[in-house]
């Protein structure tokens, strides 16, 4: 019986409003882009990302990474979660066959619909 149990009310306010949230947060942009830079210090590598992350309203959004390192290295990865939307299962399709192979050292696409993973390249 749930009646014996005591929920901390905020919790279950945020949860009921969530997509009330989502919109005022969100509102109608289709994708949102990050930049960022990362230090690995037991490698001492560099690396500069920029994340392209496509804001669905019916499933978690596919994104991509394009990644180059101090190292001289650059890769895509294109991520297509479980449980993705047809739109979303699309475009990471898309990105896939829009990027140059010559271009990067490697392309990576994880589709985790069909429990797929792609590699192209192989430098």
């Amino acid at each position: 019986m749930i009646s014996k149990y005591r929920f901390r009310q905020q919790p279950v306010n945020s949860w009921r409003q969530r997509d009330n949230d989502r919109q005022r947060l969100v509102g109608e942009k289709k994708f949102e882009e990050r930049t960022r830079r990362i230090f690995y210090d037991t490698d001492g590598i560099h690396e500069s990302q920029t994340e392209q992350n496509r804001l669905c309203q019916h499933c978690a959004g596919a994104w991509q990474i394009d990644s180059t390192s101090d190292r001289g290295y650059r890769i895509l990865a294109v991520h297509i979660p479980r449980k993705a939307c047809k739109t979303c299962r699309q475009l990471g399709y898309d990105w896939l066959d829009a990027a140059d192979p010559d271009a990067y050292h490697f392309i990576f696409m994880q589709d985790r619909v069909k429990d797929e993973f792609v590699q192209i390249g192989d430098h």
